[in-house]
């Protein structure tokens, strides 16, 4: 008996050892390319804002003292809200990646169960994200050390916030992308979209005394340190902005009312919300596990009955007309080498809006003619953002097609593909930006807000030419969904007006912005298509 529980213990041990190995190569994959260097140095950049006060919280003229209580709170709820709206995006695709690469194929001819890839897929995404914060939290104490003013730094204070908010909100984002990675309608392009939505769905839904739901647990960090001012100051209104204040002039404070904060009362209710977020990560892992297909081709394939026989019929087809499509030498006609750019875009419409599911389109449809049933401001505050973000799938496609399905060489090959193919690539997602918010542009045209209407059309002629040029030199969707998602959430969802490239708000309408957008428009077309060219140069 004593023989039978060593031997289990044994196995289990050296279960957990594969688990572990397989996450750390996982790890340390990742943490080589070059793309991580690019990306901690935005995680750095972020931590910069925190700690000088442009991106965090602020109550109007009233502040706490700058203790450990304080910085240690502040930097593990901005680190756990960005990390869980944007963090997702950098580790989302390690799965593709072993698909794409093949060594899926190799995963998969290995004893290696569904559970363990996808455990050892958690644990990788998780310590990525752990490493982003754990960064991000010697960057802030080391500011503590320079910035402190109670003289003395408890260091426990300091660490207990990103134990209990950052980590636990980290392992549910990690699970997120595992889900999204192993499911087949959730790891493109859509996937990203709803992501943010459900994101932002987690914060949100928290102010809405919804405890369970506050992922960075910004409403508890700003309760507690609202009840303290409140109890310092009776009877005064404590205001509260979150987000970048630097941008917000009515927080733009000389002289402040300081007040004592003692940091957040971590009882066993707040711990035991916090610990949701791990075993909700949990749950979701274990959901990913029967969508994961452990690398199986055949379950790739197309599965409806509908498309199995169209398919057939068209191949049947096929054969059928080669069959009586053969010709004598004499008979061969020299073919016609003409070109039509308007045919042209239309073929790169037809394929850039094809294969999407019925819910897609009628989705885009809805949202079109939402823009003129609703109400001016609410149309342009948040219809209008959701009908240019819902074609980012299109728009991510643009100059990365051809790498994607393998015809770059084909198409290089053929005659002046910069001149002729390349523009009607830039031309259709032009189209397609212009059709999604057509609906407004006629409404702020015809009602008289010129200027609205003005920047609606640089913002739509910006969005696809930035695609382009993202598209080709990257030859990944990545970086611009990526991109675009995030200055597309903080410019037009929150309203910061320095970056919205829509005019959701009047402040973000000004005749400066829009110039440099042009001149950003211009100058990413003209290196799109000097990127193109020398691509086919060297092809």
């Amino acid at each position: 008996m004593l023989t039978s529980f060593c031997s289990r213990v044994t196995r289990m041990i050296n279960k957990l050892h594969a688990y572990l190995q397989l996450s750390l190569a996982d790890f340390r994959e990742r943490t080589r390319r070059s793309s991580f260097v690019v990306t901690m140095l935005a995680i750095l950049f972020f931590g910069y804002l925190v700690i000088t006060g442009k991106y965090g919280v602020q109550f109007g003229e009233y502040r706490t003292f700058y203790d450990a209580h304080w910085a240690g709170t502040l930097m593990a709820m901005s680190s756990a809200i960005m990390l869980a709206l944007f963090g997702f995006y950098l580790i989302k695709g390690s799965i593709k990646r072993d698909r794409v690469t093949e060594v899926g194929q190799i995963i998969a001819a290995t004893p290696m169960t569904k559970r363990a890839y996808i455990i050892s897929k958690l644990v990788s995404n998780t310590m990525v994200l752990w490493f982003m914060v754990a960064v991000l939290a010697v960057m802030g104490f080391l500011t503590l050390l320079y910035r402190n003013e109670t003289g003395s730094i408890n260091l426990w204070a300091y660490v207990l916030p990103f134990l209990l908010i950052a980590l636990p909100a980290m392992i549910f984002v990690g699970a997120m992308a595992v889900l999204f990675d192993a499911s087949r309608w959730l790891r493109g392009s859509v996937g990203n979209v709803v992501y943010l939505f459900v994101a932002e769905m987690c914060i949100v839904l928290a102010m809405f005394e919804n405890q369970y739901m506050d992922l960075g647990a910004a409403v508890l960090f700003t309760e507690s340190v609202r009840v303290a001012a409140e109890a310092a100051f009776p009877g005064e209104s404590i205001p509260l902005i979150m987000g970048f204040v630097m941008f917000d002039p009515q927080m733009q404070v000389e002289v402040f009312k300081t007040f004592v904060w003692n940091g957040i009362e971590w009882t066993g209710t707040v711990i035991q919300i916090r610990l949701f977020w791990i075993a909700a990560g949990l749950v979701v892992a274990a959901i990913a596990i029967p969508f994961f297909d452990r690398f199986d081709p055949a379950k790739a394939r197309i599965k409806t009955k509908s498309k199995k026989k169209r398919i057939k019929k068209e191949v049947a087809d096929t054969e059928v007309s080669i069959k009586h499509s053969v010709l004598s030498y004499t008979e061969l006609v020299k073919p016609s080498i003409e070109y039509s750019l308007p045919r042209m875009i239309a073929a790169e419409l037809r394929v850039a809006l094809k294969g999407y599911h019925w819910f897609w389109y009628l989705v885009a449809v809805g949202l079109m003619a939402a823009q003129l049933a609703a109400p001016f401001e609410i149309a342009r505050q948040y219809l209008t953002p959701m009908a240019m973000v819902w074609p980012l799938v299109i728009w991510s496609s643009m100059g990365t097609r051809e790498a994607q399905s393998g015809t770059h060489n084909l198409l290089f090959s053929s005659p002046e593909p910069v001149r002729r193919q390349f523009p009607a690539i830039w031309l259709s997602g032009l189209l397609v930006a212009l059709i999604s918010i057509g609906a407004m542009l006629i409404r702020s045209l015809v009602s008289g807000h010129l200027s609205y209407t003005l920047a609606l059309l640089i913002g739509a002629l910006f969005v696809p030419t930035a695609a382009l040029v993202f598209g080709t030199l990257s030859k990944s969707k990545r970086l611009f969904e990526v991109s675009y998602l995030m200055f597309w959430y903080v410019g037009s969802i929150e309203h910061l007006a320095a970056i919205d490239m829509l005019g959701t708000t009047d402040e973000a309408i000004t005749a400066g912005k829009l110039v440099i957008l042009i001149l950003m428009t211009g100058s990413f077309a003209l290196t799109a298509f000097a990127v193109r060219w020398q691509q086919i140069r060297h092809s």
